[in-house]
């Protein structure tokens, strides 16, 4: 089991670290996704998001990797992610996704390296989970900061309202069980 007693509950399944990252590796995180060459930025003409190549430090994986340790759990996937202004991502689930490992996706995370305004992530009312697509006042809603750090269980339907800062950095990542598909 991951050891949420450092984490705030948003919801059953949903989590938040606050200030899961020191300000000094935020901040090279931040400058590594800032500065990396310009082949390793990838703009997905489907949805409008950039997806940046660069390998994630180590030192940001190894804390991850902490935070699972013992629980059975374990993740080597992580990706950069920057998100223009005017962008929100509409309800989805992480486990939708393809995923070609041949493990089972438990959980789907976001560390957060960048201060943003509106992009308040949130998770659908239990009524309101089968219309995947509309927002509703009765949302949970919860606003990360640049060095938290969200982890919710990869069937928790979720979505970001309008991001409203140009330069809103994160990097995502996927935690797995042990058992093959």
């Amino acid at each position: 089991m991951i050891d949420f007693s450092k984490a705030e509950k948003i919801t059953e399944g949903s989590y938040i670290y606050r200030n899961f990252l020191s300000d000094e590796l935020c901040q090279k995180l931040y400058d590594q996704s800032k500065n990396s060459e310009p082949e390793a930025i990838h703009y997905r003409e489907a949805d409008g998001i950039y997806l940046i190549g660069t390998p994630v430090l180590q030192e940001c994986i190894d804390q991850v990797n902490n935070l699972l340790k013992g629980s059975g759990y374990w993740t080597d996937l992580y990706l950069h992610w920057m998100v223009p202004k005017n962008y929100l991502f509409y309800v989805h689930r992480d486990d939708e996704n393809p995923d070609y490992s041949g493990y089972n996706k438990e959980w789907g995370g976001v560390i957060y390296l960048s201060d943003f305004e509106g992009g308040d992530l949130f998770y659908p009312s239990a009524d309101k989970q089968n219309d995947l697509n509309t927002i509703d006042p009765n949302d949970i809603m919860c606003h990360p900061n640049r060095r938290d750090m969200v982890i919710h269980r990869s069937d928790l339907p979720h979505g970001t309202r309008k991001n409203l800062t140009d330069d809103r950095r994160t990097i995502t990542f996927v935690v797995y069980n042990h058992k093959k598909e």
